[in-house]
């Protein structure tokens, strides 16, 4: 499932690691319903992903938060 396209997203953290296993992926992205959409994938070549759906930007961004953890574990913003 390729969640993003033809969709606008508006944040894409990940925690810095290259190895599939390692890696993880979150995004944040306003849906064409009036929610928000937020995605947790886990590895690179065969990804494993969540979603959730939300009513509002700040409920999500609580939870793609909570899904980073703490700030000191290596997450990064991209660039979009």
């Amino acid at each position: 499932m390729c969640s993003n396209t033809c969709v606008e997203r508006r944040r894409h953290w990940w925690n810095g690691r290259f190895a599939n296993p390692a890696r993880r992926d979150v995004y944040l992205w306003p849906g064409n319903d009036g929610r928000w959409h937020v995605e947790a994938r886990r590895g690179s070549l065969n990804q494993r992903s969540r979603l959730f759906a939300f009513e509002d930007e700040a409920t999500a961004l609580t939870l793609a938060e909570a899904l980073m953890g703490s700030n000191d574990n290596g997450w990064r913003l991209v660039g979009l």
